[in-house]
């Protein structure tokens, strides 16, 4: 596999003829001629695979990892720390090591999928840092009390307005 692959070229290779296709497992009607125990052997080790955290990272980092590195090392270590310049090759790294982990029947995320994250956030992105944004702090504490004291001060004069609105309009009626 060339380094120039993309995540949508990795296939897995099936022989002419037959209905094997990437996900399924190999039965007597795809493989005619064959016995049950080719099968279970098949989804026995298929399984075993998938269930290997060791060969999944390596396979994860051998289709996805190594064109990653490939392609952030071709933007350069300057832009290593700008989202927008690496977001779609991050966006491939995990979307591919995500069908790789899928195509051995294990789950994701998991270990494997985890160190390969890990290790490439350790080499690439360590010593990238996120913009602090200015905390913002209580205001001071006589503001605080203008702010709450206020509403209390208007309740009562609003009540006392409502009660006198009320008393006239009831004694206008009764005239």
């Amino acid at each position: 596999m060339t380094s120039n692959t993309s995540l949508y070229q990795i296939t897995p290779t099936k022989e002419p003829g037959s209905t094997l296709t990437p996900g399924s497992r190999p039965s007597l009607e795809s493989k005619p001629g064959y016995t049950m125990e080719y099968t279970e052997q098949t989804n026995h080790s298929r399984e075993v695979l998938g269930n290997n955290m060791e060969f999944l990272f390596n396979e994860s980092y051998k289709y996805c990892g190594k064109p990653f590195e490939n392609n952030i090392q071709n933007t350069g270590q300057q832009q290593w720390c700008s989202w927008t310049a690496i977001a779609s090759f991050y966006n491939t790294l995990t979307e591919c090591s995500e069908i790789i982990m899928e195509f051995y029947g294990s789950y994701w995320p998991n270990e494997a999928g985890e160190k390969l994250l890990i290790l490439m956030h350790n080499h690439y992105f360590k010593d990238c840092f996120v913009e602090e944004v200015p905390t913002l702090s209580d205001p001071p504490e006589n503001i605080v009390l203008g702010l709450i004291m206020v509403p209390i001060s208007i309740i009562p004069i609003i009540v006392t307005l409502v009660v006198w609105c009320n008393k006239n309009i009831e004694s206008n009626a009764k005239k």
